[in-house]
C-alpha cells in the first residue's frame, strides 16, 4: 500500500535536485567560455577523433579533465552548456555522497540533509570561472573512496578496496595533489586492527589493481589508443 513516508526519499532527492539547478542557474545561463574550460574544450574535443593530449594540444593539467570533456563532447554534444549540466548532475551526486558520509558519522538523517545542501551551497557560490574544474570534479571519487573506509563492514570486503583504488586512480587523473589521499588509504591498511592480515594483503593487491587503471589510462594516452567509439 502506497504511503507518505515511503515517498519521502523519492520527495527529498528531487528536491535537492531541484535546489542544485537553482543553485546553478547561473552556472547554466550564463554566456561566455573562461580560459580554462575553452582549453579543455579544444583539447578534449579532440580526442573523440583520435587526437592525444599533450601532443595535439598542450596545457600543464592532468589527462583526466581532457579526456572527461572530451567524453562528454562524445555522449551529449560540443560546447559548454553540456559540460556545466554535466557538473550539475555531478555535483548533486557528490552531494549525496556527503550526505551519505555525514549519516554514518553523525547517525543523523537532519545532518545529513544539511551536508548535502550544504555542499551544494558552497560549490555553486565559488565563482562562475572556479566551476566545472577539476578540483570541483574529484571531490566525487575522493567522497566515495572515504565512505568505503568509514564503512566496518565494507573494510572486511575486498570489493570497497578496490573502489577505493579506483576511486584514487580518478583523483589523480583529474589532479595530481590528489595522491595526498593515499596516505589516507596506507594508514587504514595500517592502522585499522580488525583487518586480519589475510584481508590487508587483499586490500593491498586491489588497492594496488585500481591504482594500475590509472596507469594504464596513462600509457593508452601516450601511446594514441584514444578513439572513442
Amino acid at each position: 500500500m502506497w504511503s507518505w513516508k515511503g515517498a519521502i526519499p523519492a520527495v527529498l532527492s528531487c528536491g535537492l535536485i531541484a535546489f542544485g539547478c537553482y543553485l546553478a542557474k547561473l552556472s547554466l545561463t550564463y554566456p561566455g567560455i573562461p580560459w580554462d574550460h575553452g582549453v579543455y574544450l579544444y583539447i578534449g574535443g579532440l580526442i573523440p577523433d583520435g587526437g592525444v593530449p599533450y601532443r595535439d594540444g598542450m596545457d600543464t593539467k592532468n589527462p583526466g579533465i581532457f579526456f572527461l570533456y572530451g567524453a562528454v563532447k562524445y555522449f551529449f554534444g560540443p560546447g559548454l552548456g553540456p559540460v556545466r549540466a554535466f557538473d550539475v548532475a555531478w555535483q548533486i551526486l557528490t552531494s549525496l555522497v556527503t550526505g551519505m558520509i555525514a549519516l554514518r558519522l553523525l547517525g543523523s538523517k537532519v545532518g545529513a540533509g544539511f551536508a548535502c545542501g550544504t555542499y551544494l551551497t558552497l560549490y555553486f557560490s565559488r565563482p562562475w570561472g572556479s566551476l566545472a574544474q577539476p578540483d570541483g570534479f574529484l571531490v566525487l571519487p575522493i567522497t566515495i573512496l572515504t565512505l568505503c573506509l568509514l564503512r566496518p563492514q565494507a573494510r572486511n570486503a575486498a570489493w570497497s578496496w578496490f573502489l577505493a583504488g579506483i576511486c584514487m586512480a580518478v583523483a589523480m587523473l583529474l589532479k595530481i595533489t590528489a595522491a595526498a589521499y593515499g596516505v589516507m588509504l596506507l594508514l587504514f591498511l595500517v592502522l585499522d586492527r580488525p583487518l586480519t592480515r589475510r584481508y590487508t594483503v587483499n586490500s593491498s593487491w586491489h588497492d594496488a589493481i585500481g591504482l594500475d587503471s590509472a596507469d594504464d589510462c596513462r600509457s593508452r594516452v601516450f601511446s594514441g589508443k584514444t578513439r572513442l567509439g
